[in-house]
């Protein structure tokens, strides 16, 4: 019994389809360097992308690339807003980590996702923190101011 032979799709570095090559010719983009672990594979006919990896370990794992910009300003912006700029600063840092892990989602190429998490984790934490503390400690405050204005 013959076997038929499959074809595959891969993306280049623009994220782009080429193809349909052999599994061959794959095999050889791969030893020659013009394909990498980031590389996603498609048999002609299907939309189930895959990485490379999975179809020739040689490849090696896939890699995520370059962070998306957003998740590292996520991050920076949750330490800051959490260490000292307080509930204005976690705002920015949760849209920002929402935004990324958008982006990555779209994108498998984009790496990043641990630091969006991360981000989005630190400033709803960091927001609702100095937010109680805003309500507890200004409402003491005006409470002190209105004791003080009855006497």
């Amino acid at each position: 019994m013959d076997r038929i032979p499959v074809n595959y799709y891969y993306t280049d570095s623009n994220n782009q389809p080429n193809g349909p090559v052999s599994l061959e010719e794959l095999r050889a983009m791969v030893v020659s360097g013009k394909l990498g672990a980031s590389t996603m594979i498609a048999p002609t006919g299907s939309q189930n992308w895959i990485p490379i990896g999975q179809l020739i370990p040689s490849a090696g794992p896939a890699s995520n690339g370059r962070s998306e910009p957003l998740a590292i300003w996520s991050f920076v912006l949750s330490l800051v807003g959490l260490l000292c700029c307080g509930f204005f600063v976690c705002v920015p840092a949760v849209i920002c980590g929402h935004l990324a892990l958008s982006k990555i989602g779209k994108d498998p190429h984009l790496g990043g996702k641990g630091l969006a998490l991360a981000g989005l984790i630190i400033g709803y934490v960091g927001g609702v923190f100095w937010l109680l503390y805003m309500v507890f400690f200004g409402g003491i405050a005006v409470l002190q101011a209105l004791l003080e204005g009855a006497r």
